[in-house]
């Protein structure tokens, strides 16, 4: 009995260890991130503090002995930094953390969010960014900037006193504003949308985007146009939101005007003005039509409804063909006689019966010349 228990003592302590070992790197990265030395706050920038030094405050996790990696990782949130000041002219103090997870599961573990679907993803309260390897790693140079500065842009916006509790589209618009993305696919995908009354209102993108991609990235352009009807009111242009930045920096203005956008009248009247600056949907209808893919789609479809017609006319055609071949058929010869009168020779016959004997005289004479 006691060398069973010792067994079955044995076959915990192994189990135990084996879990330790397997979740030892990420709780290592979790412990670095949990207990950070420093205080992270918002600062903002003179005009002539437009610049970021070069070291931090950042720290990298997770790449192990790779130091290469990790220099990389810190070449680009050094870069993408350096954008989010010069837009904002706002910046932090205090250590962001990014780590780079290998695994898939634990992405999903640290972030809840799914691997297929995401490249990174970033906690402002604990000031963190998860970098996805596999997709980081299919990503060109010029994606990953926009990764690094969209997830960067959220540990900014989410530290501001007004940035804590904005409404999800509000705070996504934003920061895709900081990170520049905006293009010809998007604009494509608002101006369908649009044109078949398809887009979602601001009132359904307060808390929770959709799971569908293809919604869901239609949500972030919803977000990004109402964002830049708020931050063009206060003087803003595209992709330079640094007075909507300064507003929800200040202790007083920032968290008021966040309240406002969650105040249901203040947000449905930007959902109106920023459908309103789309213009009429007969416009972006015709921008659909005349779209590449679309075009193609409309002259497949347009070629395809005229076979479909003149083969439709063929086959009535050959009907009605079928119909009177099989009723002429049915004629005896009294019925064809009365509809398309006496046959040729039958009327040469009766023709001669009919004729006088003086008559027959002369048309003997005329055959025979």
């Amino acid at each position: 009995m006691k060398h069973r228990d010792h067994l079955s003592l044995a076959f915990w302590l192994a189990l135990l260890v084996a879990l330790l070992v397997l979740v030892s790197g990420p709780v290592r990265a979790q412990t670095l991130i949990e207990e950070p030395e420093d205080k992270f706050q918002v600062v903002l920038l003179g005009d002539q503090e437009q610049q970021a030094a070069r070291p931090g405050p950042l720290k990298i996790v997770g790449t192990g002995e790779n130091d290469a990696l990790s220099a990389h990782l810190e070449d680009v949130a050094f870069q993408a930094r350096g954008r989010l000041r010069s837009a904002t002219r706002v910046d932090w103090q205090g250590t962001a953390f990014i780590v780079w997870v290998e695994n898939e599961r634990d992405y999903r573990q640290f972030t809840g969010m799914s691997p297929e679907f995401t490249a990174a993803a970033a906690s402002a309260e604990r000031r963190t960014v998860w970098i996805n390897a596999a997709a980081w790693k299919k990503s060109d140079p010029q994606t990953q900037l926009h990764v690094m500065t969209h997830e960067l842009g959220h540990l900014l916006v989410g530290n501001l006193p007004g940035g804590r509790d904005l409404p999800l589209w509000a705070e996504e618009g934003l920061v895709m504003h900081l990170a520049g993305e905006w293009g010809l696919e998007q604009s494509l995908a608002v101006s369908r949308a649009h044109a078949l009354g398809q887009l979602p209102a601001l009132e359904q993108l307060e808390s929770r985007f959709p799971t569908d991609p293809e919604m869901q990235s239609l949500a972030y352009g919803v977000g990004y146009l109402a964002v830049r009807e708020i931050a063009g009111s206060l003087g803003d242009g595209p992709g330079a939101p640094a007075r909507l930045m300064r507003r929800l920096a200040d202790e007083t203005a920032g968290p008021r005007m966040s309240g406002n956008l969650w105040d249901p009248t203040i947000r449905d009247g930007w959902d109106l003005r920023m459908r309103e600056s789309l213009g009429g949907r007969f416009t972006h209808l015709m921008i659909l039509i005349s779209s590449g893919a679309t075009l193609w789609v409309l002259i497949m479809a347009l070629a395809f409804w005229a076979w479909a017609k003149k083969r439709a006319r063929r086959r009535a055609a050959d009907q009605k063909e079928e119909e009177e071949e099989a009723w002429a058929a049915s004629l005896t010869e009294d019925d064809v006689r009365e509809v398309w009168g006496a046959k040729e020779d039958e009327q040469e016959a009766k023709a001669e019966e009919d004729e006088y004997p003086w008559e027959r005289w002369e048309r003997l004479k005329e055959e025979e010349e």
